[in-house]
């Protein structure tokens, strides 16, 4: 039983009419007739009984109906997925985490696009705590995060290349009596309104566990969803707070403040984290994955 057999006979059940049929197919009668003639030899049994006002499909034809319409269902789909298929061979699908990832896959981007201009990033910015869901699920081929923010045992579960690290950075307006400070205690950092981005819960709840050990109070001004918010209190000298990205040095409003130190001469915050790249093992069987595999591990 071949396809068009299949499209013949559920346009005939459709229309209970062979000449409205035919004329929707844009066939003869005679042709479409000849056709159900055969697929009735084929299957060996009658698909049609005729009415006053038409035919209509046996008990035994509407059984087979059922199997006709599910794999014409699924050609129909497998033709509307092949255009998808065909663009997905040239596509990276890449996730970014804010704050730590965001600056170093801008800068991934803008030279994998320059080398490879055949090839689609489809990028998505994974604000969610646990961003590895997303390559688990496959929603994305490659992740840029910190270590920080992966599973325990993530070595063992992907493959990796670090690119950068998570250089937080603390910044205030201009006017801020803070601004051109060569050191920054921590009597002075409280002094300050501080604003926090939501997605780093844990960086808050460290920071406020060291200034407590400290005898010391966080002057929280606001927790914010967007980076962009945070960027804004700076900019209006309402609050300092923690960016980064290399576009900061071009915002005059803004200067780079030391990181506030405690009072054994350590540093408030670490630079301890390390910012890769994570990809599943199997994803560098695709030409197109391997060929972002082997940019990445060429930086």
């Amino acid at each position: 039983m071949t396809l068009t057999q299949m499209q013949y006979f559920s346009s005939v059940c459709q229309y209970q009419n062979i000449s409205m049929a035919a004329k929707m197919l844009y066939i003869s009668q005679p042709a479409l007739s000849a056709s159900l003639s055969e697929m009735e030899r084929e299957v060996g049994f009658k698909l049609f009984e005729r009415k006053s006002k038409g035919i209509r499909p046996t008990e035994e034809g509407l059984l087979l109906l059922e199997h006709v319409d599910a794999v014409l269902r699924r050609y129909n789909l497998m033709q509307r997925e092949i255009p998808l298929i065909s663009r997905n061979q040239n596509t990276i699908k890449v996730g970014f985490r804010p704050f730590a990832g965001e600056n170093e896959f801008l800068r991934i981007y803008k030279d994998f696009e320059r080398q490879h201009r055949d090839v689609l990033l489809h990028v998505n910015e994974m604000s969610n705590n646990t961003p590895s869901i997303y390559l688990d699920e496959g929603q994305i081929d490659f992740l840029v995060a910190a270590n920080t923010m992966m599973p325990t045992g993530w070595m063992k579960k992907y493959e990796y290349h670090q690119i950068g690290e998570d250089i937080r950075q603390l910044y205030c307006h201009v006017d801020c009596p803070l601004s051109g400070k060569a050191q920054v205690s921590l009597e002075e950092f409280v002094q300050y309104p501080l604003v926090m981005w939501e997605g780093q819960p844990q960086l808050l709840s460290k920071i406020t566990s060291i200034l407590a050990q400290e005898g010391l109070t966080l002057n929280l001004a606001a927790v914010l969803p967007q980076l962009t918010g945070i960027l804004q209190f700076i900019c209006n000298n309402l609050a300092i707070g923690f960016l980064t990205g290399d576009f900061l040095d071009g915002i005059q409003q803004i200067v780079r403040l030391p990181m506030p130190t405690l009072r054994d001469g350590s540093p408030l915050l670490e630079q301890d984290a390390q910012v890769y790249v994570y990809w599943k093992k199997e994803i560098e069987r695709y030409q197109v994955k391997k060929l972002f595999v082997d940019y990445i591990k060429s930086l």
